[in-house]
């Protein structure tokens, strides 16, 4: 684990890869234990790897690590069990193993020439102490071998969880890109299958904005009162490993050295201790906040990890004695009552989710009450009044008094009241159409009187004069409809010609008689 931001001095790529395929009889690594219990701080015999035995190490156990670790909180294997849950992991059940603690030192930030020279694993045994294990290398064609070790232990242990530190970004990423450089299979490590659970995250969740920074010392003097003395920076821990590694392949390693690279296992060590301590600090963050900011935090983590119900009985639980309908300006001061406001918007979204909406609407009242400018209450209130109440009048009052109102919304709110409550009219009203005018009855043709022989015709060339009736109009024009009758064809189409005049003759009486040729329509 690296802390701070400094880049580290490291050697070329290519030749890390060149020296890490060195033959298996020039592999060499060493293997530290420590136990930690209530008679305090038990350093356990160091084990040889192949090649390991002709280079004494001074393991950890200096005495300002003593005594940071003496002074560590400790927590119980059941309490830090309900810790990592409330936390977000997925502990396993009943007859499976704990959950394992990891932390690594490497060479580096990142990228291809990146390794860990030293890797230390965490767990609580059976007799409830907490056990660390520290795999440092001493060669660099020994990392295949000090990998296999490690995953092998991993394996050991069982289905356990993994607890880290910024492990999700950078520990686990890097020792699954060292095991497939060598070809190992890792799937103790494997993204998909592995319960791992990163306190980075709940710590941000809970201390942002409330901490200088997020790293692991800070959050040690915050949270836990302790502060290292004698710590090795972190920025200076690539150095010093290519310092002891380049002394003692010439064969000169000397005391500071020495003493320097058993720095960086106090350090590894003093992680792992801290990690379940740190664990339970953030549990009780979570289970009695102290304040309604810190109530916030923690009902923000449990929506994310998603226990919900939880979150909300924990937010419940800060504004039940405020949500009644009373005048809080002389009750709290502004910032008080601001967060209040807060606290309430963010229960309502979680009612909501939960389909819980007549409390959600009791909580964005209440909010734009306290502060009816303000645009995350104005916006929750006005859609709740337009969408579900369709009161379209008061949701465009709110709308409009929101500090940055939405365009669009108030443009579709104007329409829809517009809609609802019409102008008065500018203009005089229309008269109303017309009723139709009923058509008359048809007129029937009487039947002709007995035609008379007459003693002459006349001739059809040499037509006489036109009736009163048919004046002002020629021979062969279409005979006009009855007067009154209307049809959707007379305002197109012009009426067709019925008939054409052949004869006028005169009858006995006098009378005119007309004889026509009708024309068949095609």
């Amino acid at each position: 684990m690296l802390h701070g931001n400094a880049a580290p001095t490291q050697p070329a790529a290519p030749m890390l890869e060149r020296a890490t395929a060195e033959p298996a009889r020039e592999r060499g690594f060493r293997v530290h234990g420590l136990t930690v219990g209530a008679e305090g701080v038990q350093p356990e015999a160091s084990e040889g790897g192949p090649g390991g035995a002709d280079a004494p190490f001074v393991g950890p156990g200096a005495a300002n690590t003593r005594r940071f670790i003496a002074r560590t909180p400790r927590c119980a294997e059941p309490a830090l069990a309900r810790a990592l849950v409330c936390l977000g992991a997925q502990l396993p059940g009943a007859g499976r193993a704990r959950p394992v603690f990891l932390d690594t030192e490497t060479t580096g930030l990142g990228g291809g020439g990146s390794l860990a020279f030293v890797i230390g694993l965490a767990w609580y045994g059976d007799d409830g102490r907490l056990r660390v294990r520290q795999w440092v290398l001493e060669r660099l064609g020994a990392e295949a071998a000090m990998l296999r070790a490690v995953l092998d232990t991993l394996r050991a242990l069982g289905p356990a969880p993994l607890v880290t530190y910024n492990g999700a970004s950078f520990d686990l990423p890097l020792l699954r890109m060292r095991a497939g450089r060598h070809r190992l299979a890792a799937a103790e490590l494997d993204g998909e299958t592995l319960e791992h659970l990163d306190l980075l995250h709940p710590t941000r969740r809970l201390w942002q904005g409330r901490a200088p920074d997020c790293r692991l010392g800070t959050l040690e003097e915050l949270a836990l009162g302790q502060r290292r003395r004698g710590d090795i920076p972190s920025a200076e821990i690539p150095e010093v490993f290519w310092d002891w590694l380049r002394a003692r392949d010439e064969g000169r390693v000397e005391a500071r050295t020495q003493r320097r690279l058993c720095a960086v296992l106090e350090h590894n060590c003093a992680d792992l201790v801290s990690l379940p301590a740190l664990a339970a600090s953030l549990a009780r963050e979570i289970h009695r906040p102290s304040d309604l900011d810190r109530a916030r935090r923690a009902a923000r983590h449990l929506a994310r990890i998603g226990v919900e119900e939880q979150a909300r009985t924990l937010l419940a639980s800060w504004l039940d004695e405020v949500l009644d309908p009373r005048d809080l300006s002389g009750a709290q001061s502004l910032v008080e009552t601001l967060q209040l406001r807060d606290a309430a918007l963010e229960l309502a979204t979680l009612h909501r989710r939960a389909g819980e909406r007549e409390r959600a609407a009791r909580l964005w009242r209440w909010a734009w009450s306290v502060d009816p400018r303000s645009p995350i209450a104005a916006e929750a209130w006005a859609k709740h009044l337009e969408h579900h109440a369709r009161d379209y009048e008061g949701a465009l009052r709110v709308a409009e008094g929101s500090r940055v109102p939405c365009s669009r919304r108030l443009s579709r709110l104007r329409a829809r009241v517009a809609r609802a409550c019409p102008a008065p009219a500018t203009k005089p009203a229309p008269a109303p159409f017309p009723a139709p005018v009923p058509a008359e009855p048809r007129h029937v043709a009487e039947p002709e009187p007995k035609r008379s022989p007459t003693p002459a015709a006349t001739s059809v060339s040499q037509p006489p004069a036109a009736s009163p009736r048919l004046q002002g109009r020629s021979f062969g024009s279409p005979i006009p409809s009855p007067r009154g009758v209307r049809s959707f064809t007379d305002r197109s189409v012009p009426r067709a010609r019925k008939g054409e005049l052949l004869e006028r003759s005169e009858s006995e009486d006098g009378a005119p008689r007309l004889r026509y040729r009708l024309l068949r329509r095609g």
